[in-house]
């Protein structure tokens, strides 16, 4: 998703797993683009629904 130069991507990750796969992400991101990357956490909710 995204436009801009390097884009944007949405990761589906278990918790247990979250810290280990931004490690290596961003480690392959700097190496490749020589560029940091950031990462923001979020929380699925229960989506759309009917508020009364």
């Amino acid at each position: 998703m995204g436009g801009g130069f390097g884009g944007c991507t949405i990761n589906i990750v278990e918790k247990d797993h979250a810290d280990d796969f931004i490690k290596s992400v961003s480690e392959a991101y700097k190496n490749k683009l020589n560029i940091n990357c950031s990462a923001y956490f979020d929380n699925i909710s229960n989506g759309t629904h009917l508020v009364n």
